[in-house]
């Protein structure tokens, strides 16, 4: 062991003469263990709610969605073209859809905007976990008229399962003046939720051949979903489509479609971890008292040291050997904690939240080792950084007017 690091840790020994200094190395200590806490619980809640709703969101929609660029009304021989597309590899299956905006009303309610999605049940089974998540009657689903909605909507429609509902389009009646929307109604078989507020207050779903009526789109559909066996090679796989088709055949990725979404996600997790890293940055001042302090009171002894031979490069080295076991202390004990307390939030789900309201019934918390990683360099290089000033003003001390004073 070479002298600084023995001289580091003698240092950090308690001594009943030297009780001040050490109560200020235990709050340096406890100061950093709570920051790095801090953060590593933060960061575990962003990681694990940003990825309990990410998943929710994925199983909720398509992975791919494809256009045909060649029809701008709709592409008529869409199953030949669905067949196509399912010869791609790690394309699972694929849905057309019919798609556009609609009135929708129901007795207790007045007409409210909804986002029509005309689907075959067996299709998009395949594509999303919708059917399986939502609270459906599947004895409903036999009548030609189902229409499925999004909660939001349905609490806006005050209906339960069973009601019927009244949906306008543009589409409709040709007469004498023009189209005339034609009202249809629907029996609502269930309601589900996206886990996007936005569609959540939209979002409604009937059988393919209906909206093929209400958009005046016999034989033709806006778009083919598709789902893939890997979420993560959904961008892959779509620059395959791209490349295969050429500038015909458009394919986009659910992560580029939610691009500004999954954007605003990442800035957050960021700035929380910026602003939490300001409660170690806080902790550090702790050591840059306790150091300043310590070579303070061990004048006499870095005198002795450089009296003995010890170069100035030596004593700098000790001090810093010091503030950065006390870091690395600090940090490890916050970083016990921190984990600690995220698998245990987690696996008790004790916060739980009102599914009503959001996508997810508790907030999630998941620990990943790039997430610690990250928090561990920060603290470490803080800590290091505290440590600087104290060791350069021991290092320069001169060891005969120390002696001299002593």
């Amino acid at each position: 062991m070479r002298y600084q690091t023995f001289i580091a840790l003698r240092y950090l020994k308690f001594k009943r003469r030297e009780a001040f200094i050490s109560v200020l190395t235990l709050i340096s200590i406890i100061g950093t263990a709570v920051g790095v806490t801090s953060l590593v619980v933060a960061q575990a809640l962003t990681t694990g709610t940003h990825k309990a709703i990410v998943e929710k969101i994925v199983s909720n929609s398509a992975h791919l969605l494809i256009y045909d660029t060649f029809y701008t009304e709709g592409i008529p021989d869409y199953g030949q073209l669905q067949k196509e597309i399912e010869s791609v590899p790690r394309i699972k299956a694929t849905a057309g859809v019919v798609f556009g905006w609609g009135l929708i009303k129901s007795k207790q309610s007045s007409f409210t905007a909804a986002f029509i999605y005309g689907v075959e049940i067996n299709e998009i089974c395949k594509i999303n976990n919708i059917i399986e998540d939502s609270k459906v009657d599947r004895r409903l689903l036999n009548d030609e008229n189902w229409i499925l909605l999004a909660a939001g909507l349905a609490r806006k429609l005050h209906i339960k399962n069973g009601d019927l509902v009244k949906v306008v389009t543009a589409g409709g009646a040709l007469s004498p003046i023009g189209m005339i929307p034609v009202p249809r109604h629907f029996k609502v078989a269930g309601t589900f939720q996206t886990g996007m507020w936005q569609s959540e207050e939209s979002w409604c779903y009937i059988s393919r051949t209906k909206a093929q009526k209400l958009f005046n789109m016999p034989g033709r559909v806006n778009v083919i979903q598709a789902s893939v066996s890997n979420v993560d090679e959904a961008a892959d796989v779509a620059k395959e489509i791209n490349k295969r088709y050429s500038d015909r055949i458009m394919a986009y990725d659910w992560a580029s479609i939610n691009k500004s979404f999954y954007s605003a996600l990442k800035l957050e997790k960021l700035i929380l971890f910026m602003t939490l890293g300001l409660i170690v940055l806080v902790a550090s001042l702790n050591i840059i008292s306790t150091l300043v302090v310590l070579v303070v009171e061990k004048r006499k002894s870095i005198g002795v040291l450089r009296a003995m031979g010890a170069d100035r490069r030596g004593i700098m080295l000790t001090f810093i050997l010091q503030g950065l076991i006390i870091g690395l202390i600090g940090t490890m004990l916050g970083l016990i904690l921190g984990i600690g307390i995220s698998l245990v939030l987690d696996h008790f789900q004790l916060i739980q939240l009102d599914p009503s309201v959001y996508p997810i019934k508790f907030v999630r918390f998941k620990v990943e080792f790039d997430d610690c990683l990250w928090v561990v360099i920060l603290a470490l290089s803080i800590s290091l950084l505290a440590t600087l000033y104290p060791s350069y003003r021991a290092s320069r001390m001169n060891p005969a007017e120390n002696l001299r004073n002593e």
